[in-house]
């Protein structure tokens, strides 16, 4: 983990991280269950994160009792008061119904989706809750950042469709807003100084404020055509 950037040595040291490495080629499914559960039960520990769901299936011989493997998994963690994540790498989904793309959605609460999204030639992070079960949640398509003070959940797709398939339609809302909301306030600007009772003063205070609508109009436009006029000018 530290070679990815991930430094949990303070927390192993401490015990308030545990990390177990399993291959399925040399321990067996019933080993991993007892060791995994002994600890659980013996450290009273609350948090189980099993990565991933592909490499369980892969413990499991006959695909068929995949199912059934998990869901005595779950019990058996349950029943010692942790609560299990999983994650699960897919391939594709559907727009009309994406949990049924989802392997063994059925048996679990809560199903969170991340993903990516590729929006005006530049990739786009996502998260939504897909399913929440006995709870209310907010199932909107929103975008994840990541900066300096760490991941932030910030606005919806709005005007897109197609963010689950990994490729947008549409116009996104905020991109428009950008645009239009300048022209509105110099239109209304305009017509203020085109009045003929306007004082001179005050027709410097509309171009002023003209000016100042121009210049968010045109930030707004280089940022979304990735134009910079200074750049070019360089050349």
């Amino acid at each position: 983990l530290s070679q990815r950037g991930i430094d949990l040595a303070g927390a192993v040291q401490s015990g308030a991280v545990a990390v177990r490495h399993f291959i399925s080629k040399q321990t067996s499914l019933e080993e991993v269950f007892a060791r995994l559960c002994a600890q659980v039960n013996e450290e009273k520990i609350t948090r189980v994160v099993i990565d991933s769901l592909d490499d369980f299936e892969r413990y499991v011989e006959n695909e068929e009792m995949v199912k059934d493997y998990l869901t005595m998994f779950l019990a058996a963690l349950a029943r010692a008061g942790a609560t299990v994540v999983f994650t699960q790498q897919l391939q594709a989904l559907s727009g009309g119904n994406p949990i049924s793309d989802i392997r063994h959605a059925s048996l679990v609460d809560t199903v969170v989706y991340l993903g990516s999204v590729e929006i005006d030639s530049r990739i786009h992070k996502v998260i939504s809750a897909l399913k929440t079960r006995g709870g209310a949640a907010d199932a909107d398509l929103r975008e994840i950042e990541c900066d300096a003070r760490g991941l932030h959940v910030t606005h919806k797709f709005n005007g897109l469709s197609g963010i689950l398939q990994g490729s947008a339609q549409g116009q996104r809302k905020e991109t428009v807003e950008n645009v239009f909301q300048p022209l509105y306030f110099i239109r209304d600007f305009a017509q203020m100084g085109a009045g003929d009772d306007v004082t001179d003063a005050q027709r410097r205070g509309v171009l002023n404020n003209i000016l100042n609508q121009l210049g968010s109009l045109e930030s707004a436009l280089q940022e979304y055509f990735g134009f910079n006029p200074e750049d070019e000018k360089k050349k």
